[in-house]
């Protein structure tokens, strides 16, 4: 079959041969294949079209509101961007909150970030576009050889955003240094991590995560809200959003 021309098993004529005790079987399956295209939209089903209009509107009135605005494009882009940053950093603020103290470090997921915020404002939509999946924030302790072998998973896959640790990786994805707070890594300490709870399951390449201790997730926490009171954050202070690139994952060969 061509690929994009059919849907395989759109249509299947299904034979049953049933008894007086109401059971069925099948003893025989048709399938067709059915053309997907243009001509399928020819006759539209307009009770179909208005159930999809209504909520299309609803949709667009809810992702209308402006949250605040930003100075230059932000991106996700490896192995650290003005995106990587903020989202990290977004992570941070809440997470102090919620620890109580400073947490060490966030690290997140670049496949997290699924877009970019453009230049001016920035909507309910445009953080939704970004944030589209409905993690939420998880709080661990890992000793300082864990810490080790997760810059080692993040530096194998080119880097991931991070808040408050810094590494120095190669470009075919070995670790040369990292630090945590500006500070070597103590194998013999312990460090409070903030992430997100699909990467406390060890997903991503990020399997040390999974072995964390005193792991205390914030489901209420998800993070597009956390994001969105971020923003808020800085346009209650009269600020566009802001972040920088500090080093944070460094390319040396």
């Amino acid at each position: 079959m061509e690929k994009g021309k059919f849907l395989l098993a759109a249509g299947a004529l299904v034979t049953l041969f049933t008894s007086c005790l109401h059971k069925a079987e099948i003893v025989d399956i048709t399938v067709r294949p059915m053309p997907v295209t243009a001509s399928l939209d020819a006759e539209p089903n307009s009770k179909a079209a208005a159930i999809v209009d209504e909520y299309r509107q609803k949709v667009t009135e809810k992702q209308a509101p402006v949250l605040g605005t930003c100075e230059e494009l932000m991106e996700a882009k490896r192995p650290e961007s003005l995106l990587f940053n903020f989202a990290a950093d977004a992570i941070r603020w809440k997470a102090d909150m919620l620890n109580g103290k400073p947490v060490d470090f966030v690290v997140t997921n670049s496949g997290g970030l699924r877009n970019v915020f453009n230049k001016g404002n920035i909507t309910v939509g445009d953080v939704y576009n970004v944030f589209p999946f409905e993690n939420y924030l998880f709080l661990m302790t890992l000793t300082g050889e864990q810490c080790i072998t997760l810059f080692e998973e993040l530096a194998a896959a080119g880097g991931h955003p991070l808040s408050g640790a810094n590494m120095v990786i190669t470009s075919d994805g070995k670790l040369v240094d990292a630090k945590i707070g500006g500070k070597p890594v103590d194998k013999s300490a312990s460090y409070r991590v903030a992430t997100i709870d699909y990467l406390a399951e060890g997903n991503d390449g990020m399997s040390v995560l999974s072995k964390g201790t005193e792991r205390t997730p914030y489901e209420e926490m998800i993070l597009r809200q956390v994001v969105t009171d971020y923003i808020k954050k800085f346009t209650d202070a009269g600020m566009p959003v802001s972040a920088a690139i500090e080093g944070r994952t460094i390319i040396k060969d």
